[in-house]
This record gives structure tokens, sequence and C-alpha cells, in this order.
């Protein structure tokens, strides 16, 4: 079974609070090239591990899916398929890489310090179409449809693979700390580097840090590790 999503024109944009965000829409080739390396985590299935919250664990080809947050495997007749138990899988290892399974979906760990480590979550969410209103008008407000995270009710939403639809490709950074993840920012950075604070304070005053970045983040990470 082959996952294929198509549709999307490439407009780019910064969306605060979601990272670094790529917005695509209306179909075009380029676009499509792009949703094709984005949809999955790593750039083709590897031989890893998928460990459990109950110990056990499962080796095979796996890769991450991005738009719904789901682990992907091939099977014996080199069929793409879905784990069924997602929400049972802990972390999942391919290649030295280590994702971490958490509510807001399959976060790759980087560097560590102690009991603090730095992360980043990369996702897909599909935009809803713009609903029409009275006299053919369209609505100003575009709704979002979250499949790469848990939403306000705390589900999560299955992606229909064949909508050609607009999508936006998210690179989060977090912070994970004592088993919480937490967003990277100024205030997560003083709490998990208490005896820091004064460092992080003056380093910040003197030192631009857009915590939306990823790369800014992680060398901020590695600073406060020196």
């Amino acid at each position: 079974m082959k996952l294929f999503l198509s549709g999307i024109l490439l407009i780019f944009t910064l969306v605060q609070g979601y990272g670094q965000t790529y917005t695509f829409s209306s179909p075009t080739e380029e676009s499509m090239k792009i949703l094709d390396s984005v949809k999955y985590v790593l750039p083709q299935f590897t031989a890893g591990t998928v460990i459990f919250n109950n110990q056990g664990y499962s080796n095979g080809a796996v890769n991450i899916y991005t738009p719904n947050q789901t682990v992907h495997f091939i099977d014996g007749n080199g069929d793409t398929l879905e784990i069924d138990n997602n929400d049972q899988v802990k972390i999942v290892i391919a290649k030295k890489q280590n994702f971490l399974n958490c509510s807001y979906g399959f976060i790759e760990l980087y560097e560590s310090a102690g009991e603090v480590s730095i992360g980043e979550l990369r996702a897909v969410n599909i935009i809803s179409e713009v609903k029409t209103g009275a006299y053919g008008s369209k609505s100003e407000s575009t709704s979002i449809q979250s499949v790469g995270y848990v939403t306000d009710n705390g589900m999560k939403t299955n992606l229909n693979l064949n909508s050609r639809v607009p999508f936006i490709y998210r690179k989060v950074p977090y912070i994970i700390r004592k088993g919480s993840v937490l967003p990277a920012n100024k205030k997560t950075f003083s709490k998990s580097f208490p005896q820091k604070k004064e460092f992080i304070e003056q380093y910040l005053k003197e030192n631009k840090v857009d915590f939306e970045c990823m790369e800014e983040v992680r060398e901020f990470f590695k600073v406060l590790n020196k």
C-alpha cells in the first residue's frame, strides 16, 4: 500500500508559537516534491526498534509519518502499514536517532544535560477548505485541521490520504525535563538550568535567540552546557 499526499502550492510563511512553519496551497510540481520529502521524518524506511510502554519491543523497517504522527513499517510483502497500537509506543530508535512519543507527537531527541534534553517535532497539518459565506463571499479565517499534534479536545485527526488540500509543515523545538515535554523558551530554560539563571539573562540581553528556530535553540542549549 503506497501512501501519497497530493496537492499543494508553495507559499512561505512564519506562524508564531509553532516554530519554523511552511505553508503550501494549490498543487504545483515543486510543492508536491516538497511534501514527498517531509511526509516522513526519515529519508527512507530504516531498520529500527519500536519500544512500547510495557517494555515490549518490535524490530523492522520503520519510519514516522508526519501528518498523523504514527509509526509506519514495511511488512513481509513490501507493503507500507501503520502500527496498530501507536498510543502504546514509548520510543522509536532508528540509526542512532531516538524519537520520543508524547502528546504532541514524535520528538527527535538531540543533546542532553543531566535530566534535561532538547528535541524537535516535525509535523504536517492540513488546512481545511475556506468556507463560502453569504452571497458567495469567502471567510477570511481559514480553519486548520490538526493532524500533527493533540487538538483542544484531546483527539487526533486522521488524514484523508487522497485529499488535495493545502498543508502546513512545522519544525518545533522542545525541552524535555524530568519526563515532561515543554516549549523551548526563556522561562523553560531558566527552570531547566536554575544555577545559570543570571547567565541566561545576560546572554539573552547580548545575543538574540529565536526560540522558534531549532538551530538557534540547539546552539543556545550547547552554550549552556559548556
